[in-house]
């Protein structure tokens, strides 16, 4: 027994390419949902996130993956971000390059107080990468990505969703995953090159109170 909640819906998606500068940047545009939350992932090789702003306002690293032969993923984000179009900085500790970059994604109906209820992550070499997390909810979205040494950034597995990728000398991809009853979920990538190092990181996401409070439906 407890409190029913709701269920988490995606908002918008993409990425944003580093292009040789300390900075990647771009305009991203959210819309007017409620308990919104905006998650960025930085995927790169060689070079660290000191600080990421949307709208001028700072953002909150979440999570960072081991690193791993340098690949690194990381997760940053900003609750109830300001509606409409604004821009997303990440600041790099040295030049970006035709490899690293932002995935972003924007949600809504998300607990802003406490938004993820657990991570996985994990390093290796491979030509693809499996994630096994033991969802909590009903009703909500896993998020993550990898970053590999390889040339190809792999296919998200299905159900899955791709929503950004890099296909370099060192390759990332990114996808969400929407939960609809809470269970040991695998995801993850595939058909990266053979023998590549990786480093990935997976989220999920806390759904929201519903308001006027209720018996709780979608928790295991």
């Amino acid at each position: 027994m407890g409190i029913k909640l709701k269920s988490v819906g995606l908002d918008t998606s993409g990425g944003l390419n580093g292009a040789g500068a300390t900075t990647i940047s771009g305009t991203v545009t959210v819309a007017s949902n409620s308990q919104r939350i905006l998650i960025v992932g930085y995927l790169g090789r060689s070079r660290t996130v000191n600080s990421m702003t949307y709208g001028g306002v700072s953002m909150t690293r979440y999570q960072s993956s081991a690193i791993f032969d340098q690949c690194l993923t990381e997760w940053w984000y900003i609750v109830n971000p300001a509606v409409g179009s604004a821009t997303l900085t990440a600041n790099l500790s040295a030049n970006s390059d035709s490899r690293d970059f932002l995935a972003y994604a924007s949600f809504y109906n998300v607990d802003t107080v406490n938004p993820f209820v657990t991570f996985v992550t994990s390093t290796g070499t491979a030509a693809s990468v499996s994630v096994y997390l033991n969802g909590t909810y009903d009703n909500t979205y896993m998020i993550g990505g990898n970053f590999n040494t390889g040339n190809l950034s792999g296919d998200a597995i299905s159900p899955a969703v791709l929503f950004a990728e890099r296909d370099q000398s060192d390759s990332g991809g990114a996808s969400y995953l929407q939960i609809t009853t809470a269970a040991n979920t695998n995801t993850g990538f595939n058909n990266f090159s053979s023998g590549s190092a990786y480093s990935y990181l997976y989220l999920e996401l806390k759904p929201a109170e519903l308001d006027g409070g209720g018996f709780l439906y979608n928790l295991i």
